[in-house]
């Protein structure tokens, strides 16, 4: 009998463009949750060739489970190559890591406000060797700017006061190296927990690769927040 391959997010984004059918391996009360968008539940310890109906064994098929350190995706797959599946992958960082990426969940949490649902997009962001005097005039309405390598994976933080101080300084000689940053997935109640603890008005929202997804502001978590308790 054959391994499935593990794959990871990217992956799984490409077979699914493709035509591949996602098997979530949780129980039904975890996939009510939330999922990934469009996956079908066959929770492995209910299993039985009845949840098979809704599958095709001639399409690719990507199974997952919570998160790196479950196996029930790596069970199922197995499970699906014994019932004839023929092309069956093990997204094995799983649910977790797609959260983290901020990709497409559906399920009864799916429209928790997040950090990532909330997160500006259009941030700015600077190469260490860039001039602060330079980097400024792009700061538009945003407070701060990420510091990324070529492969675009944060190297620090910079605030707009730090720039102002010494605009002809490098952003590296400037920025403030290893900055707290939250994953996309991280609820808007507790991103106001690490605003008050931190005394801070924003973080960069990073995807585990430690890529910028984007700067959450205070004031826009807590507007969103404010909106939900009054509706």
């Amino acid at each position: 009998m054959s391994e499935a391959p593990r794959i990871g997010y990217r992956e799984v984004q490409r077979l699914i463009e493709e035509g591949a059918q996602v098997v979530d391996a949780l129980p039904p009360e975890d996939y009510i949750k939330e999922h990934i968008a469009g996956a079908i539940n066959v929770p492995l310890g209910h299993f039985s060739t009845e949840l098979l109906r809704g599958l095709e064994a001639t399409r690719p098929t990507v199974t997952y489970c919570a998160d790196n350190e479950c196996d029930l995706s790596a069970r199922l797959a197995a499970r699906l190559i014994e019932e004839k599946f023929g092309q069956v992958y093990e997204y094995a960082a799983s649910l977790a890591d797609w959260k983290a990426y901020g990709l497409p969940i559906e399920g009864e949490e799916a429209g928790v406000p997040r950090a990532g649902g909330l997160a500006r997009r259009d941030f700015p962001a600077c190469r260490p060797d860039e001039r602060l005097g330079d980097v400024s005039e792009r700061l538009g309405e945003h407070s701060l700017c990420a510091v990324v390598d070529d492969a675009g994976v944060l190297l620090g933080r910079l605030q707009r006061n730090d720039m102002e101080r010494k605009p002809d300084s490098p952003a590296l000689d400037v920025m403030h190296p290893g900055p707290s940053t939250f994953r996309p997935d991280v609820r808007a109640s507790q991103m106001t927990e690490w605003f008050e603890r931190r005394k801070a008005d924003a973080f960069i929202i990073t995807t585990p690769d430690g890529r910028p997804f984007g700067i959450l502001y205070r004031v826009d978590v807590e507007r969103e927040l404010a909106a939900i308790s009054n509706r």
